[in-house]
């Protein structure tokens, strides 16, 4: 879903192109350029244990910086605490 996502929003003319990746069920890897500005990451309360949510999550926020993404964390994701917005 998150391809087909952003290939939608590429078309988009909007200011600020987010996704909210929540709740996060399975990997999600940018290798191109996605054209965000900003990615909501958040887990599944309650229902998920953090493993491999946590490798899931380390992989996602690292994509997102290497294409200079804004992330936000939702507070129900054990060890990240990113909370920045998109300028």
């Amino acid at each position: 879903m998150f391809d087909v996502t952003v290939r939608h929003l590429k078309e988009v003319g909007v200011g600020t192109k987010f996704v909210s990746a929540e709740p996060l069920l399975g990997p999600i890897r940018m290798e191109e350029d996605p054209g965000l500005d900003w990615l909501i990451i958040g887990a599944q309360t309650g229902r998920r244990p953090m493993q491999p949510l946590n490798t899931w999550v380390d992989d996602l926020v690292a994509d997102a910086q290497c294409w200079g993404i804004k992330i936000f964390c939702k507070g129900n994701l054990e060890g990240c605490s990113i909370r920045e917005w998109p300028a």
